[in-house]
């Protein structure tokens, strides 16, 4: 392995054992949850497909962790929290950064991009969602 790829390596290793929730939710209002995940290359498949998300966690609109952390999440867990149904998740494809996600909370349902930043070697996403 070239040193530059070893050390890029270590740097999201080293990004995630200091923060992995940080910045993961920005409060929307009184109505209104936040899901949001982190995500990371995985050294144990190939780094050009190995793209796993490792957490996720529900906030209320004051992004106060109110359910999780989920680690890892996976498409068809339902995640208990604080609020009175379970969020669902419906589509959370792996080996895939783009942030498109699907989920469902009581009657609301939304699969698409969530916002997001960072690259593959710490990936946050997030999206409200009424509450």
């Amino acid at each position: 392995m070239r040193l530059s790829a070893l050390l890029t390596r270590l740097s999201a290793v080293g990004l995630l054992l200091i923060d992995n929730t940080t910045g993961q939710c920005t409060g929307q209002g009184p109505g209104n949850c936040n899901l949001g995940f982190v995500g990371s290359v995985s050294f144990d498949i190939p780094p050009e497909t190995g793209f796993r998300w490792t957490t996720a966690v529900i906030y209320n609109y004051e992004c106060d962790t109110i359910g999780g952390p989920y680690d890892p999440p996976f498409q068809g867990l339902a995640m208990d929290s604080q609020l009175p149904y379970t969020v669902d998740l419906t589509y959370l494809p792996t080996n895939d950064a783009s942030g498109n996600i699907g989920f469902a909370y009581g009657g609301y349902y939304f699969e698409g991009q969530f916002a997001c930043s960072g690259d593959t070697g710490l990936r946050k996403c997030q999206h409200a969602f009424p509450c």
